[in-house]
């Protein structure tokens, strides 16, 4: 249930004015669920100092990831919750060991190092196994996206850099919040609500007859094996 509050002066929109809060349940495995409620517009860090306040007394350690019921990947800190796809009712795990960032191909596999670099691994002679192409671009990395046979690395300056079968991409997009993917296409979420896409033109990574109801206010990416 969304809950919104305050009237609506005229002129405008509920978007504008309202506080909308998710109405979530954070599950420590084989120790405790609490019920927690928090405003829309806050991030994941605040989330999750929401959820160890609730937390107080029931477990030992702070709660340092949490990962949503439509992801393998915990949620990045610092990412604002309207960007997350979380929706009222969601449980999201508490893991009571920190999960490392390891992502998969259909044949290969990638992982962030500590100091933000990039090792990827897998069958021999597939795209992907090898990150030498773009090694030296590899560095404070944040996020890994995967598709069925490329991986797509978000930086903290908001760029992206892409290797395996699919390594071809615009290098001046700059300002990227979140990187989905389909099976063989890209989509880029920048901070400005705005969509880039590429890869496949027929699964997803053509978005010429969708480009302007794509240049602004876009919240959040769902996406299937092809579009």
């Amino acid at each position: 249930r969304l809950k919104g509050t305050g009237q609506l002066p005229d002129g405008q929109s509920a978007s504008a004015v309202s506080m909308v809060q998710i109405e979530l349940q954070i599950y420590v495995p084989g120790v405790a669920a609490v019920d927690v409620s928090i405003d829309d517009k806050e991030d994941v860090l605040d989330l999750l100092r929401v959820a160890n306040t609730a937390l107080r007394g029931r477990v030992k350690d702070k709660v340092v990831q949490l990962i949503p019921p439509r992801a393998a990947r915990p949620l990045r800190p610092g990412l604002p919750l309207r960007r997350c796809g979380l929706r009222c009712g969601d449980v999201l795990t508490a893991p009571r060991r920190a999960v490392p960032e390891v992502v998969v191909t259909e044949k290969t596999f990638a992982a962030i190092t500590p100091s933000g670099g990039v090792i990827a691994w897998g069958e021999p002679e597939v795209p992907g196994s090898s990150t030498s192409s773009v090694a030296e671009q590899l560095q404070n990395v944040i996020e890994i996206t995967p598709s069925d046979s490329s991986f797509a690395a978000l930086k903290e300056d908001g760029s992206v850099i892409c290797w395996g079968a699919n390594e071809t991409f615009e290098p001046n997009l700059k300002q990227v919040l979140r990187v989905f993917a389909a099976s063989e296409a890209f989509a880029a979420l920048c901070c400005d609500g705005s969509v880039y896409c590429w890869g496949d033109p027929h699964r997803g990574g053509d978005m010429r007859g969708q480009a302007e109801q794509l240049q602004s206010e876009v919240e959040h990416i769902f996406a299937t094996g092809s579009a």
